[in-house]
């Protein structure tokens, strides 16, 4: 296949052709490579995630333990190790994923971009309005949100400052950054000028 995106994991790697397939090689523990749960071995070439029907993608992300995708229609799906709910799929899934699983979205939200971090326990989303999410392990307060008290296993809004607008959010070990879309900055600097 000819690839439209890339991502490497710590111990996996994803990607989508220009067809909107999603394929996943290497390890398979706790189903990061989302071919099924009948697939448990490592994969030394490209194998077939299994996408729900009629869903295409257009961004993937690997992390140490699982992937999040978003489809070409702006819905978001993780799979692999649900520690902490950073596969954002509710309360009521706390096991492993071996296929693509719901991220529960806010109504009317339609994502841009998921991010799993490489080795961090939560995963971070910007949606089409540029609207910031995190769910998983809250520890040190890396879902950005002070009203966080524990893990949250659906996304929870980033408090965000007045006028900003996130470009991408991305999280590490025991930390979230963001970075703000051109748009405010520009507009922020002519304020300035």
């Amino acid at each position: 296949p000819r690839w439209a995106a890339l991502s490497a994991g710590v111990a996996q790697s994803c990607g989508i052709t220009d067809a909107g397939a999603a394929h996943c090689w290497g390890a398979d523990t706790n189903g990061r490579l989302g071919n099924g749960a009948a697939v448990t071995d490592p994969q030394g070439a490209p194998t077939s995630v299994e996408s729900p029907v009629g869903v295409m993608w257009a961004s993937i992300s690997t992390g140490s333990d699982r992937t999040c995708a978003v489809s070409t229609s702006g819905a978001g799906y993780c799979w692999g190790s649900d520690g902490f709910g950073k596969l954002g799929n509710g309360p009521d899934l706390t096991a492993d994923q071996a296929s693509p699983s719901p991220v529960v979205t806010p109504d009317g939200v339609q994502w841009a971009s998921i991010s799993t971090g490489s080795a961090s326990t939560h995963t971070c989303g910007v949606t089409t309005t540029g609207a910031g999410y995190c769910w998983g392990d809250d520890g040190s307060g890396k879902l950005g949100n002070p009203s966080a008290t524990e893990d949250q296993p659906t996304p929870l809004l980033v408090a965000t400052p007045d006028g900003v607008s996130w470009k991408s959010i991305a999280g590490g070990t025991g930390f979230s950054c963001g970075l703000r879309s051109e748009e405010h900055t520009s507009e922020l600097q002519s304020h300035h000028d």
